[in-house]
């Protein structure tokens, strides 16, 4: 069945899902071989085909970067684990998006999905399990320089942790979290004190308050900060 499938795949009509195939199939998470006869058989046409295989293949995808996250923190994740498809008259130009706290994938690539999975793995582990899971997130883009401006904050690289692979392409952005909401309980705590002041004159100085919403935050539990390379 599964050479019956890898063949069904390569028409040449679901582009993305041959393309996704052999990622599926090394997390062990391909559709269900009757479901691919099924979508062969009673397609209208070879377009058709290739559409809803493409996006049984996509929806594939999803699942199998989410099975190294464990049953309790699951739904969690799942919200934040974003599937848009745009499938076309012509399923050879069917496009998708899948994204993940910042971090989009536009193309089947495998290399780039599996430092997503590990992505998502490391997300669990360095927030959900460590019952450090935020309730409010804000997203804004930024240049390396800001980055390397809130790592010259003494203390500071404890808060700021880069959860993705360094980019490959221009379409990809390295992805920091800086945990505000444990900074600013320091704060609130007279611990460290300075550090809200510094990572404050240091937004300050590259944004008008109303793009990174100073006013907010002491509410936030997180900023996600999405590097875009030069």
């Amino acid at each position: 069945m599964l050479k019956a499938m890898e063949t069904i795949v390569a028409t040449g009509y679901s582009k993305l899902a041959e393309e996704l195939y052999y990622f599926v199939k090394s997390l062990g998470k391909l559709p269900d071989g009757n479901v691919v006869l099924r979508i062969l058989n009673s397609g209208t046409s070879m377009s058709d085909i290739g559409n809803k295989l493409n996006y049984l293949f996509l929806e594939a995808t999803k699942e199998a970067l989410l099975s190294g996250v464990s049953d309790e923190n699951r739904e969690k994740i799942t919200k934040l684990l974003t599937l848009t498809i745009n499938l076309q008259e012509n399923s050879r130009k069917d496009s998708f998006q899948i994204g993940f706290m910042g971090t989009i994938v536009s193309h089947a690539d495998s290399e780039r999905l599996v430092e997503l999975y590990y992505a998502i793995n490391r997300y669990e582990k360095e927030f959900l399990i460590a019952d450090l899971e935020p309730q409010v997130s804000f997203s804004l883009e930024a240049s390396q320089q800001l980055i390397e401006k809130l790592l010259a904050i003494d203390g500071l690289d404890s808060y700021l942790l880069q959860t993705t692979a360094k980019p490959c392409d221009k379409q990809e952005f390295a992805t920091y979290i800086l945990q505000t909401g444990l900074i600013y309980k320091l704060y609130r705590q007279r611990k460290n004190t300075y550090l809200i002041r510094q990572v404050k004159a240091v937004f300050n100085k590259y944004y008008r308050k109303s793009h990174w919403r100073l006013a907010h935050f002491s509410k936030a539990n997180f900023y996600v900060i999405n590097v875009k390379e030069n």
